[in-house]
């Protein structure tokens, strides 16, 4: 072959790799934001899914992909074969994605321990959580961040228009991030969970290196990466057990502290005591339902949703239904919404009730069918009881017909979904849609809150509803209820007529601010879509707990 026939055959080779290049760009865009969809759904099932917690990931995410920028222009100059350069980040991103699940899981240890060491300080906690995350995802953001100024050397380097080609490399990849974030959320989460679809990732960006470290025709390198995952890829079959955590930040205060929680941690880590009766990996939220042991052979149910446990003392679940339904006189009440299907026990008892029809509505797949398969069967054979998938507030708002009893129930109001349901706005939606004598109750978790918090919550309330009661409910929960006429039943004859037909309830509940009380709230400050002043205050209160010397009512 002559020195020409070399050349152009040369040319058609740097043609091909940058081809191969730019589609990988464009590939490494949609594995990028696969791991962020995926890291982001696992974490908020241990740290949370409330604002701060979010904006923490987003900042750990985002820090890794600017370091990865700097570094990036400062070696792109100084290396000559950038598009092997690209392969190896990409091969590291894709090894380092197989990992991450298993290793998210692995730090629960971790994360206990500097939850109660630094949980007191909110400003401190959020700091160490950012550090925390960092770790996690520094390596496979900060490889991400070095591919961009590594491309666009090399494109530059070819005597291409630096600007136009720039704009082209952005564009793939940022078209590959849509690809990849629609699809994780929507396709590959739902069916084969966190693990698989961190693997299929993980693809994308090991197929590229590969294609490019062949094209390269550097053994070597092959060899190396081959071996690489050779033992990567057992691990990674091994390590993929289904994802729920044991620990989140949610359930951190029914252990007290460090020793209690990883004591705990550790017999349930025992297969032999715990077994995962169902999971589900939904588009709207991780739920599972798990048999556990602390002392055979006693056995308990732990249901959770994205982290949240679900189960509670059916005490507060049953008060929720006959507060309301006792409020508006214990009977003519016809037609019933209920807003949180949770382990379905307050509609349980509201179907207890000479009602006429329920609509129940619940946002998660996954709750909705472990009750119709596992908790509360019986209420899906109910034809009184209309079974809706839908955001309760939204079904709210399109509903064209009243209701006599409303009852939601936004537990652990730490994010917009479940907060949503304590603003003025839906407060004012509600009272649209209730019957002229109907009756609207709402679940506060009031050990989330501190006096003043419930005063705004309180006020907010009352600003809808002209006459209204709230109620201490044992374990530290308040129940609001209200009505636009006066209720058919006092407190004290409430209170006698529930603890006579219900005994077991008996001393279980009080009056925490009678309507007279709520009506003499000086004005201040309310609870709004547009100012969500108790979503922030319960996304701090949930880790740094309400003070101990909080006088409980």
């Amino acid at each position: 072959m002559d020195i020409a026939s070399e050349g152009k055959t040369g040319v058609r080779h740097n043609i091909k790799v940058l081809r191969l290049v730019f589609v990988g760009f464009g590939l490494s865009g949609a594995a990028a934001l696969i791991y962020e969809v995926v890291w982001t759904r696992c974490l908020s099932t241990i740290m949370g899914s409330s604002t701060y917690a979010v904006s923490t990931m987003l900042a750990a995410f985002m820090t890794g992909l600017s370091i990865g920028g700097w570094l990036g222009a400062v070696l792109a100059p100084r290396l000559k074969r950038l598009g092997l350069a690209f392969a190896l980040c990409e091969m590291g991103i894709g090894v380092a994605g197989l990992v991450t699940i298993p290793v998210i899981m692995a730090l629960t240890p971790l994360y206990m321990k500097t939850f109660y060491s630094f949980h007191l300080s909110f400003s401190s906690f959020s700091v160490v959580q950012f550090v925390i995350i960092f770790l996690i995802m520094g390596v496979p953001t900060t490889l991400m961040g070095m591919t961009f100024p590594f491309v666009v050397k090399l494109f530059s380097a070819e005597g291409q228009d630096v600007g136009r080609q720039a704009g082209l490399l952005y564009g793939i990849n940022t078209f590959g991030a849509i690809i990849g974030s629609t699809v994780a959320g929507f396709l590959l989460i739902p069916r084969i969970g966190v693990n698989g679809t961190a693997v299929v990732a993980a693809s994308l960006n090991i197929f590229t290196a590969l294609v490019i470290l062949i094209l390269s025709r550097d053994v070597k390198k092959i060899i190396a990466v081959v071996t690489v995952l050779l033992v990567l890829v057992p691990f990674s079959s091994l390590t993929a057990t289904p994802f729920f955590p044991f620990f989140s930040y949610y359930n951190a205060c029914l252990f007290g502290d460090y020793e209690m929680a990883y004591d705990v941690y550790k017999r349930i880590s025992d297969q032999a005591n715990s077994k995962v009766i169902y999971h589900n990996e939904g588009v709207d939220g991780d739920v599972a339902l798990i048999e556990y042991s602390l002392h055979q052979p006693d056995t308990m149910l732990a249901l959770t949703n994205n982290g949240k446990r679900e189960f509670g003392d059916d005490k507060g679940f049953a008060l929720l239904a006959y507060l309301p339904f006792f409020s508006h006189g214990g009977g003519g009440a016809e037609k019933v919404l209920n807003i949180g299907l949770g382990s379905g026990n307050t509609l349980a008892h509201l179907s207890r009730f000479p009602v006429q029809h329920i609509d129940s509505v619940e946002l998660s797949e996954g709750i909705l069918d472990v009750n119709r398969r596992f908790l509360k069967p019986d209420l899906f054979d109910d034809p009184r009881i209309n079974h809706v998938r839908a955001d309760g507030r939204n079904y709210l708002l399109m509903s064209p017909g009243k209701y006599d009893l409303i009852v939601a129930s936004p537990s652990w109001a730490v994010e917009s979904a479940s907060a949503g349901l304590l603003t003025d706005e839906f407060f004012s939606l509600a009272s649209q849609r209730l019957a002229d004598d109907g009756v609207m109750a709402v679940w506060v978790d009031f050990f989330l809150m501190t006096h003043d918090d419930l005063e705004i919550v309180a006020r907010t309330f009352s600003r809808n509803f002209k006459h209204a009661v709230a109620w201490y409910v044992e374990g530290d929960f308040i129940i609001l209820v209200g009505s636009p006429t006066p209720f058919k039943l006092a407190p004290q004859a409430l209170v006698q007529n529930i603890g006579t037909s219900f005994p077991y309830l008996q001393d279980k509940f009080s009056v925490a601010m009678a309507e007279e009380q709520i009506n003499a709230l000086l004005p201040g400050e309310i609870n709004t879509d547009d100012r969500p002043i108790i979503e922030f205050r319960n996304a701090q209160h949930i880790i740094n707990w309400r003070s101990e010397d909080e006088e409980k009512m």
